[in-house]
């Protein structure tokens, strides 16, 4: 839930988002508000599980791996990995903003995960060439996305690290990536500590290196 432009915004990400003026109180009564329903951007199903009585606490947590939403450059964002009938590289990820006025999305980025890998920039970063998983959004506008090294069949190296990677969206760029201890699943997001992006901002690119859940790849 954020408030935005005088509105309020609930986001359901399997469903859609609920908004609503945002009530003030007039002499000690509150307002009596109206509701609105925002669908879900073109492409990207309603889940009915929510809908089912057989609904799992697992239900919940599986929202994050392809979706997430967030109040961002005094819009709202929407992203969507697309991974259905589109294995590997051809994962699809879409992302769209909210137009405030008509409630109306529009995209803002698409690209398929394999544009990913071609990059200079995800090459220097030493990272796997995997479909990306757990999208989060940051208060730049940018997009930060975990690609996994554990196959989709069999076992990963204990040697081998996944990796969280910052993609800036406008021109396609990877801006930075860390390495994630002991992170050897595509079904369950990182738990980042709160001081983390904190420290990439703040230390030089080739020397920083993050304790705690991840580290910095040198």
């Amino acid at each position: 839930m954020f408030s935005l432009g005088g509105e309020a915004f609930w986001v359901d990400l399997r469903q859609g988002l609920v908004h609503c003026d945002w009530p003030r109180s007039a002499g000690g009564s509150v307002e009596v508000v109206d509701f609105g329903f925002i669908p879900l951007p073109l492409g990207c199903p309603p889940d009915l599980r929510y809908t089912q009585p057989t609904l799992q606490e697992s239900d919940f947590a599986a929202a994050t791996i392809d979706r997430t939403s967030a109040h961002v450059n005094g819009t709202v964002r929407f992203v969507y990995i697309d991974r259905a009938h589109r294995p590997g590289g051809n994962a699809i990820v879409s992302v769209s903003d909210l137009d405030l006025e008509t409630k109306v999305w529009k995209n803002c980025k698409t690209f398929q995960a394999k544009e990913l890998w071609r990059l200079w920039t995800f090459k220097k970063e030493g990272l796997p060439e995997t479909e990306p998983r757990f999208p989060v959004l940051m208060a730049d506008g940018t997009l930060c996305l975990v690609v996994c090294n554990k196959p989709k069949k069999g076992y990963a190296n204990p040697t081998d690290e996944d990796y969280i990677c910052n993609v800036e969206l406008s021109n396609l760029t990877v801006l930075w990536s860390a390495c994630l201890r002991e992170h050897h699943t595509i079904e369950a997001p990182a738990i980042l500590p709160t001081h983390s992006f904190r420290v990439i901002n703040a230390l030089d690119p080739h020397k920083r290196e993050l304790r705690g859940v991840f580290t910095q790849k040198p």
